[in-house]
């Protein structure tokens, strides 16, 4: 396991690099969001996925979402309708993940986070990334490393690569939606929660 500081970092684009290496080498970061610490790992490794699942000690039939760099990257991926198309026009980047169908024909959950370094990581990585919060399944949302390495005791160390970027505020976890012929279903409740449904009459 190796910790890179974000405070102690002068050249932030070293460190997307660096972040990216570990990605295309198949290695899960644990990483700051626009919400709480959280895995990273390449989507199209099924390998990664398990990793992932065994560090939270989540099933592996559980799906995990994904996020990308820019909102035009989730229309290259998702089969969204025009009112799936609005949604994420209105509300990405941010703390929004909807569901819905992939070109592919397999439902996926997709987001474009509204950080920074998550964004410049996507975008350099150049593929869909995996994303979910850096906890045991079932635990509480880490906002610092202490609740991370409590968590996870001696698995700590089997986390490829730490970006420390300090204590996050406290936000809620994305909201989650799903989209299906031209409704929207929420399923997870976070910070968009409120205003999707003042939007949408929900």
């Amino acid at each position: 396991m190796k910790k890179i500081d974000l405070y102690q970092v002068y050249d932030l684009d070293a460190v997307v690099s660096e972040i990216v290496q570990v990605l295309e080498k198949g290695g899960v970061v644990m990483m700051p969001s626009d919400t709480c610490y959280g895995f990273v790992g390449d989507a199209s490794k099924e390998d990664v996925k398990n990793k992932i699942c065994d560090l939270k000690e989540m099933p592996t039939d559980k799906p995990i979402s994904v996020f990308v760099g820019e909102v035009y990257d989730v229309f290259e991926i998702m089969d969204f309708d025009d009112y799936g198309r609005e949604l994420v026009l209105q509300y990405m980047p941010g703390m929004l993940t909807v569901i819905g169908d992939s070109k592919q024909g397999e439902s996926l959950g997709i987001r474009v986070p509204d950080h920074g370094l998550m964004q410049a990581v996507a975008k350099k990585f150049g593929k869909p990334l995996f994303t979910t919060s850096a906890n045991k399944h079932g635990q509480e949302s880490p906002y610092g490393l202490e609740v991370v390495v409590d968590q996870f005791g001696g698995d700590f160390n089997n986390i490829d690569l730490v970006v420390d970027g300090g204590v996050l505020d406290a936000n809620r976890p994305s909201t989650v939606v799903r989209v299906l012929d031209h409704d929207l279903e929420i399923l997870r409740e976070g910070e968009l929660a409120e205003v999707l449904k003042i939007h949408y009459g929900l």
